[in-house]
């Protein structure tokens, strides 16, 4: 079996993997960001972001957490083979739910006359991120990281050439690049489920597993949901400011991703490697290391940011974003505290634990909220900025006193659990 294999390379190759995937995804996501920002300017971009923004945070909020719940089962061989026809059935009937839903909402979420039938259109976003969510992340809960690597790298070059190609043509607009970025999430989705098949098949769908990915996926969800990776705060910078800040927010965001990819990279590999010794019942001391390393990398890019921005984004994005780079700087460090966070709760799935994933997010939602609200209210960039990188570090702190109370940080120190797993929790 493929799984097998993959299960059986060190667990260096297997993050070296992922990053060297991460990698890709980033300088072609760099592309598409330079090419969108030179050809649109500040405002086309920021109504860009509207365009794509809405229709996928509708789709993360309705997914309930299957594509969390794909990871976990998959991982485990009783019960793996039908994963992917009861994940692929639930996206049908989630889709039939949320898509309406998403419609009744474009009228409040879009004001702008300009954008004509285009909110209607990138609807089509919602179906196809659910099922391209599902069949990756069930590749990556058997293992199967080469697999999974390319079907997740398949959308940023796609994104990032079609923008190019369009620009060169002289036809990129806010429309086309929203249809190209349609093209690019489905390519995600044909790859993905190209692989399941030939290597694995779909299975059948199984009721009874339907409803354990559904039961384990919320409670993880609710663990998951949280404001910044809601982009929370692009929806207060569109609400309170001009579509120009907009665009200069998401142009400061963009110079983030060198650290977003280490740190994606690294989850990608703690949750399946926890949820495996997990189910050993052993402990793993690779997971504490590669959180480390992650955070210590995030700490590299803020610094550089604080030397470096300004004159950055005026070289990358043209002068008009010259402003971006003291919000990438305090973003930046906030990111710090925020890719300890993450991985913290990456290893706490992958354990067992979602229950205090959720009692993470919930204090991480009051920090969160009121910082920026408060930052919004006083007006600027800079101090939105700044509300977002404190509420980083007090979600951090709190997290950590709640897994220290709970007992529940061990891997970190390659401690095992408490006590095996039973068969019963494994099927929970």
């Amino acid at each position: 079996m493929v799984s097998t294999e993959s299960r059986s390379t060190p667990i260096g190759h297997r993050l070296g993997g992922a990053l060297a995937s991460s990698v890709g995804i980033a300088a072609f996501s760099i592309l598409g960001a330079v090419v969108i920002a030179r050809t649109l300017g500040p405002v086309g971009k920021g109504e860009l972001a509207l365009l794509v923004l809405w229709p996928q945070l509708v789709s993360t909020l309705g997914n309930a957490g299957v594509d969390l719940g794909a990871t976990y089962f998959s991982g485990d061989p009783a019960r793996r083979r039908d994963v992917p026809a009861t994940a692929l059935r639930i996206a049908c009937v989630q889709s039939l739910v949320v898509v309406p839903v998403y419609l009744v909402l474009v009228p409040v979420l879009f004001r702008s006359p300009d954008l004509g039938l285009l909110p209607f259109v990138v609807a089509l976003l919602i179906p196809i991120d659910l099922a391209a969510l599902y069949a990756v992340h069930a590749l990556n809960g058997r293992h199967d990281y080469g697999a999974f690597n390319i079907a997740r790298s398949v959308m940023a070059p796609v994104f990032g050439l079609g923008a190019l190609a369009l620009s060169a043509a002289d036809v990129l607009t806010v429309g086309s690049a929203a249809a190209l970025f349609i093209v690019a999430n489905a390519a995600i989705a044909v790859v993905a489920l190209a692989y399941t098949g030939r290597r694995y098949g779909f299975g059948t769908y199984d009721g009874r597993l339907a409803r354990s990915l559904g039961g384990y996926g919320l409670r993880a969800h609710l663990g998951r949901l949280s404001p910044q990776g809601l982009c929370f705060d692009l929806a207060i910078v569109a609400i309170v400011l001009a579509p120009r800040d907009l665009g200069l927010f998401t142009a400061a965001a963009s110079f983030l991703g060198v650290g977003r990819v280490v740190v994606s990279s690294v989850g990608l590999v703690v949750f399946p490697e926890t949820r495996a010794s997990h189910v050993a019942g052993t402990g793993n001391a690779a997971v504490g290391a590669m959180i480390a390393f992650a955070v210590a990398a995030s700490g590299i890019v803020a610094t550089g940011l604080w030397i470096a921005a300004g004159p950055l984004a005026a070289l990358v994005f043209g002068d008009g974003f010259r402003a971006a780079g003291t919000v990438a700087a305090i973003l930046a460090t906030g990111e710090v505290a925020r890719a300890c966070y993450l991985l913290l709760l990456d290893m706490l799935r992958g354990a067992g634990r979602p229950a205090l994933t959720t009692a993470a997010e919930a204090v991480n939602w009051a920090l969160f909220t009121g910082a920026v609200i408060a930052a919004a209210s006083l007006g600027g960039l800079v101090t939105i900025a700044t509300g977002i990188a404190v509420a980083n570090f007090g979600s951090l702190a709190a997290l950590l006193i709640l897994g220290r109370r709970a007992e529940a940080l061990g891997f970190l120190v390659g401690r095992p659990p408490a006590s095996p797993p039973t068969s019963a929790e494994a099927r929970a």
